[in-house]
């Protein structure tokens, strides 16, 4: 319900950037839980463009490790398949740059590896000198580089 809750006020968001004057083309740029809340967007919102910064592919990867869950796990996973990374990550219909810090110790490369997997093409997956934080001048640099090429008025 509160991943429901947050996607609905995400929704929202957009839909009032989208109604205000000049605006008729966004990307989404998220980070974490912000990349994870975002991407269950895909299929509803037309993004130019996805940067996905340190996502896990389901919820689970970080509940059931760092939170004290009382129900029965495997039910719980079952509950949140439908709004888990990796099912939304199936729908996108944009590029997408997905960016990981290769000693996060949150998020392991081959669980990485997975969510961009999961993902049509166009995709591209970098890995750097990061830890979870991801805020290094040279993945900020690759960022901006990729939405400026997506965003650009050249290119609309």
């Amino acid at each position: 319900a509160r991943i429901d809750g947050e996607v609905a006020m995400l929704n929202g968001i957009v839909e009032e950037l989208l109604d205000s004057a000049g605006v008729d083309r966004i990307a989404l740029v998220g980070h974490d839980f912000g990349a994870m809340h975002g991407m269950q967007l895909f299929g509803e919102v037309d993004f130019e463009c996805a940067v996905l910064i340190a996502p896990t592919p389901r919820w689970s990867d970080w509940f059931l490790v760092f939170w004290q869950i009382e129900d029965d796990r495997h039910e719980y996973m079952r509950e949140l398949a439908r709004v888990d990374p990796i099912t939304a990550a199936a729908r996108a219909d944009m590029p997408i740059l997905f960016q990981f810090g290769k000693s996060d110790f949150y998020i392991a490369p081959m669980t990485a590896h997975e969510l961009y997997a999961s993902a049509p093409d166009p995709k591209e997956l970098v890995f750097y000198e990061s830890g979870h934080a991801m805020d290094t001048d040279q993945i900020r640099d690759d960022r901006v580089r990729f939405l400026t090429s997506i965003l650009s008025p050249e290119r609309s």
